[in-house]
């Protein structure tokens, strides 16, 4: 009877097992050829143990797993729902947004507590007192519940304050919108649970629409404040000079912003209405219409 070498079972058990942890590798990080993110990365060996996995960036095309569920930034998510129904909850949301910060002192070192659930009033007090750059804010639909508990015991034993909605998908919620909407505006670290319900929940539509706004104002707030200096500078310059001087540089291409639509203002639903626009210098060059009422709670009126 023919036998297999010693040497190449072993050689075979090794190459299975290679394969094995290729799979499992590429099971954790869904997007393993993408940019690596070191901070969502360190996480995916302790969520995958837990049936979650890490996705590093969004596409259009990405789809929802239906077995496991995909934790990522909420930057970029491609939620399919669009939230133009202006309900009570999304304006009380839009409000705690909009509202200005207040000024808190922060503890050096300060940090979260560990796995004991807090009350909503102690866990606001460790909110506002705890270093920014450790909040975390999740997106999810409550079918979701479990998965975002899993993901926040992870988080906080790393040392963040992590906000979720319920505590589980039949608990009631123990913040009012308004709040939610704060510790979102006030969260240094935004993500999202994708899954297929994640996909048609109109909470997590809102958040993400919500999100790419502020991101937006920034971007926008980043690029003109950038462009003054550059000014000052060529101002100065220009003085000294002797003749015409070089040319001064063009105006950088500002990112999208949502404008308030004047054509629509006032015709939706309880609130105004507002378009999505690319603005180069200073010119209007598209928009899409966004919808009317709480989606639009952080727009602008255009100054073109």
């Amino acid at each position: 009877m023919w036998r297999i070498p010693r040497s190449l079972r072993s050689l075979a058990t090794c190459l299975l097992l290679t394969a094995s942890l290729l799979s499992s590798s590429g099971a954790v990080i869904k997007d393993p050829s993408s940019p690596a993110d070191s901070w969502l990365d360190v996480l995916a060996g302790d969520l995958d143990r837990q049936g979650i996995d890490v996705r590093r960036r969004w596409t259009d095309l990405t789809l929802p797993d239906p077995e496991r569920p995909q934790l990522s930034r909420l930057g970029g998510y491609p939620a399919k729902t669009r939230p133009f129904v202006d309900e009570s909850w999304m304006v009380d949301f839009a409000q705690g947004v909009k509202d200005r910060p207040a000024l808190l002192a922060v503890e050096d070192g300060a940090e979260a507590t560990g796995p004991v659930r807090l009350g909503p009033q102690q866990f606001e007090s460790l909110w506002d007192g705890v270093e920014p750059s450790r909040r975390v804010f999740i997106s999810y639909t409550r079918t979701d519940a479990a998965a975002a508990r899993a993901i926040r015991d992870t988080l906080e034993a790393r040392g963040h304050v992590v906000f979720v909605y319920r505590e589980s998908a039949t608990s009631p919620p123990e913040f009012s919108a308004r709040t939610v909407g704060k510790f979102f505006r006030t969260a240094h670290h935004h993500l999202v649970i994708d899954t297929p319900a994640a996909r048609s929940s109109m909470g997590v539509a809102l958040e993400a629409h919500t999100y790419r706004a502020i991101e937006a104002q920034r971007a926008r707030a980043a690029t003109q404040e950038a462009e003054t200096k550059v000014g000052a500078v060529q101002g100065s310059a220009d003085e000294g000079a002797v003749g015409s001087g070089p040319p001064k540089p063009k105006r950088a291409q500002l990112p999208p912003d949502l404008v308030l639509d004047p054509f629509r203002s006032g015709h939706g639903k309880g609130g105004p209405c507002c378009e999505e626009c690319t603005v180069v210098n200073g010119v209007k060059t598209g928009c899409t219409f966004l919808g009317c009422g709480a989606v639009c709670a952080a727009a602008q009126v255009p100054s073109l």
